[in-house]
Formats: C-alpha cells, structure tokens, sequence
C-alpha cells in the first residue's frame, strides 16, 4: 500500500538539506512555496506561486515556509520518516513537522 507523507517546514538552508537527503535515498515528491496566514492577510506575501519537485531544489525557490508531499511505499515509509528526524534533529534544527496517512485508492506508476 501506498503512504502520502506531508511535511510543512520553516525555511531555512536546513530546508534545501533536508530535501537533498531525502532525494539522494531516492525519493521523490512535490514541494510547494507557501506563506504564513499572517502574510496572507496582510498581503505581505509574493504573489508568485510555483510547484517543484525534489529534482528542482537546486534553484532555492521558497518562500517562508515549504510544503512537501511524498508518496511512498508502505515498507519505506519508517525509513523516510527516519531520515527526516536524523537530519531535523526530531525538528528542533528544522522547525516543522510531518504527518502521513494511507493512500487507500492510489493508481499511478510512482
């Protein structure tokens, strides 16, 4: 069975780590630039939006806060969550947070 894990991170140089990590144990996912409420009320935000992959990380493209989902294999799923803790130091290097659940009707080729 397949796993949707979601990870929201502050934006750090620690970000752009963690991702190539999680990249380089050949995983692969979508990151999406995000704002925090505050700064969309206040319209302090960019009004540019784009949506990366793993892949595209080398262009530093976020925003104050990162969005990332990953969909894994059930048997990979400890280890991704693993990694994750490693290099967050359990998320007091990197201040976030990450949450999963099962795809239960997931068709695809991932």
């Amino acid at each position: 069975m397949k796993h949707v894990l979601n990870l929201i991170f502050k934006n750090s140089n620690d970000t752009y780590t963690l991702f190539n990590e999680i990249r380089k144990h050949g995983f692969n996912g979508t990151v999406f630039k995000t704002t925090s409420l505050k700064h969309a009320i206040e319209g302090t935000d960019s009004d540019e939006r784009h949506f990366l992959n793993l892949a595209h990380l080398e262009q530093h493209h976020f925003e104050e806060a990162a969005f990332a989902v990953i969909i894994v294999d059930e048997e990979r799923l400890e280890e991704l969550k693993d990694i994750i803790r490693e290099k967050t130091e359990n998320f007091t290097k990197l201040r976030g947070g990450m949450y999963s659940h099962p795809a239960v009707d997931f068709e695809g080729s991932f």
